[in-house]
């Protein structure tokens, strides 16, 4: 038996290596990973901590990531009663996501604007206790977006744009982010009719995913994985239902990098 702080580093470590499989596409592995992680923090009694919280959050992702939208559901509502207890910010931007996948965009735009604000305090932090408020602000921009309000979600992009490069190269895996971000800012302003703009954004895309080609081809392979696996979320499918483009501006913007295009 381990003594209670030891578990918990030791969950952290399991879940580090989980995170590190769905990066790589592996979800088979990291499921069972998942699985693996889950039983041991419910072997060691490790909700009382917020790390736990934090290993929930990293757990509804995953889940989400591998289509099991109800199993997402049910460990984020999980996570987010346990930090309401404990008088702790709650991850609650994740089940604005989750609902959106589901097609409760109401709810999930009341839900998101919550989270914006929850995490209000933390938007002139460190950049890494910062992100978890451009995360709630990425997801108000989507939320804003499915709903038509452009303006606003063009806002909440940029700020998430600016985030993302003032500091991606200070945290790597952030470039994920970033690439991320520059596809929905180019869906959005072409649904708004700044076709120009919509072109920048693409491009930027374009320009970031040739360079790290050329120096770091292992972190555009994670890109790659992160931009399919987004455009694969039900709750984006929903986004581009709603605001169909007919423009052909964005149809780079699903690209893969060994396409000749970029060469």
């Amino acid at each position: 038996m381990y003594a209670y702080p030891v578990a918990l580093s030791i969950l952290w470590a399991k879940a580090s290596n989980m995170l590190a499989l769905y990066d790589m596409g592996q979800l088979s592995l990291a499921l069972t990973e998942l699985e693996d992680c889950l039983k041991f923090a419910s072997q060691y009694d490790l909700e009382k901590e917020r790390g736990y919280t934090w290993f929930l959050e990293l757990a509804s992702h995953n889940y989400r990531w591998s289509g099991d939208v109800d199993k997402a559901l049910h460990i984020i509502r999980r996570s987010i009663d346990i930090d309401r207890d404990h008088a702790r910010t709650p991850f609650s931007w994740i089940l604005s996501d989750l609902l959106a996948d589901i097609g409760q965009e109401a709810e999930a735009l009341s839900i998101a604007h919550e989270a914006v604000q929850a995490t209000e305090e933390w938007k002139s932090s460190r950049p890494f206790s910062r992100v978890l408020h451009v995360r709630a602000q990425y997801t108000l921009a989507l939320r804003a977006f499915a709903n038509g309000d452009f303006p606003q979600a063009q806002e909440l992009l940029f700020q998430v744009r600016l985030f993302y490069q003032q500091h991606s190269r200070a945290r790597n895996i952030w470039f994920i982010k970033l690439a991320i971000t520059l596809r929905a800012l180019g869906f959005l302003e072409c649904a708004s009719n700044r076709h120009e703009e919509g072109i920048m954004a693409r491009n930027e895309l374009i320009e970031l995913r040739k360079r790290l080609r050329l120096l770091f081809t292992s972190l555009d392979d994670l890109v790659e994985v992160g931009l399919n696996r987004e455009r694969n979320f039900q709750a984006w499918k929903h986004l581009l239902s709603k605001h169909t483009l007919t423009c052909g501006h964005q149809d780079d913007a699903e690209y893969n990098t060994t396409n000749s295009r970029l060469h």
